[in-house]
């Protein structure tokens, strides 16, 4: 199989075919990896936005609770104090 690249350059031999497939198939390899690991790194960075979100909500609620424990803990100290004073 003989092929030209254009009008004015020579006829390229099957090795030169061969070398343009073979180039053109790790290019297309090349994009196909980099777009695979695009995608996962875009997936890896939504995990851990989610994740992220996921501790931020529980320390808010952490924190609520440790409010709440603290005011039952002060009343229950003034509790116990009126009544040893009574």
């Amino acid at each position: 199989m003989v092929m030209k690249t254009s009008d004015t350059d020579k006829p390229c031999s099957q090795l030169c075919v061969s070398e343009y497939l073979s180039a053109r198939r790790k290019e297309v390899l090349s994009n196909y990896y980099t777009n695979v690991k695009e995608e996962e790194i875009l997936n890896f960075r939504r995990i851990v936005t989610q994740e992220r979100q996921r501790l931020q909500s529980k320390m808010r609620n952490f924190e609520l609770e440790s409010a709440d424990i603290q005011e039952k803990l002060k009343e229950n100290d003034r509790a116990a104090i009126e009544a040893i004073v009574k």
